[in-house]
């Protein structure tokens, strides 16, 4: 999500999905039917510039959102109570200066050409613990890793989410509910997640394959570079019009606590990240031992 902020103190907001991150401007108790508000600051005060409904938002092929303004109905008054079920913002007008930069993170939404997002979420690497994390984090997650998939493979489903063309509904999985997966049941999901019906198995595991290997190689090459806690995100368009194989992608996410430490400051290691290697060699065995079936049993 990016937000600007504009001189008179209006918030604008881009970037954004329906239901999903847009849903935080929601107001289920401000007493209109609308679903959505603009914000502003006046008067020291936070106020509701103006209500817009779903059916006025228009969502771009880049992602963002763009507001039909013909039907918006503007509420100008300044005491006007900010009753969002979440406040977003609690700062008052004398914290906004109109020469002030502001620095905020710029989301990409990854998944916003695709009609119908397949995605699997990866939780990579033998360790997730970060060197910022204090003595009962890192207790707690490593005891994650030891009672997963992240011991023995390098890495564990932290989410998944498929479009089944049977019955036109998502299926769904969550990091509870994969957290104490055997190494089997692992496999099993990661191929039930390109068992498309629309598609071979072969079709989708190769182009994943390809990906993963020139990452493999990527990752083996940074020195003393440690991805703890990171991501890696598989994904494809499981609308049954889209060429599953050509949307296939393979991107690496949430670094927030990476190390790189070439002094050896927290005597992390030299070499690569072994335990994120790992983790990427067992999706390549995984999707190179689809290559050579027939179909999926």
């Amino acid at each position: 999500m990016q937000m600007e902020e504009q001189v008179d103190g209006t918030i604008h907001y881009y970037g954004v999905v329906p239901h999903s991150q847009l849903a935080l401007l929601g107001l289920p108790n401000c007493g209109s039917d609308s679903h959505y508000a603009r914000l502003g600051y006046s008067s020291n005060k936070a106020h509701i510039i103006d209500y817009f409904d779903e059916d006025d938002l228009r969502l771009k092929r880049s992602g963002s959102i763009e507001i039909d303004r013909s039907s918006l109905e503007c509420y100008d008054d300044p005491n006007t109570k900010l009753a969002a079920g979440k406040r977003l913002n609690q700062r008052t007008a004398n914290d906004v200066q109109s020469d002030a930069a502001h620095k905020f993170i710029l989301l990409e939404n990854l998944v916003s050409n695709y009609n119908m997002p397949s995605v699997l979420d990866l939780k990579m690497g033998t360790r997730t613990h970060g060197e910022d994390d204090n003595e009962e984090k890192r207790l707690r997650k490593q005891q994650r890793c030891d009672i997963s998939t992240s011991k023995s493979l390098g890495l564990r489903i932290h989410g998944m989410q498929k479009y089944n063309l049977q019955n036109k509904k998502f299926e769904t999985l969550t990091k509870h509910q994969a957290l104490e997966f055997t190494d089997h049941q692992f496999k099993e999901q990661v191929l039930n997640f390109i068992h498309t019906h629309a598609a071979s198995v072969q079709s989708l595991a190769k182009p994943i394959c390809d990906k993963l290997s020139q990452f493999y190689q990527c990752v083996s090459q940074q020195d003393t570079m440690r991805f703890y806690s990171s991501s890696l995100l598989i994904m494809y368009d499981g609308a049954p019009d889209a060429t599953q194989a050509n949307t296939v992608d393979v991107r690496a996410v949430d670094f927030a606590h990476a190390e790189y430490d070439p002094t050896q400051s927290h005597n992390t290691g030299t070499g690569p990240d072994v335990g994120y290697l790992q983790g990427i060699q067992t999706l390549i065995d995984i999707f190179s031992e689809v290559g050579v079936m027939d179909d999926l049993t």
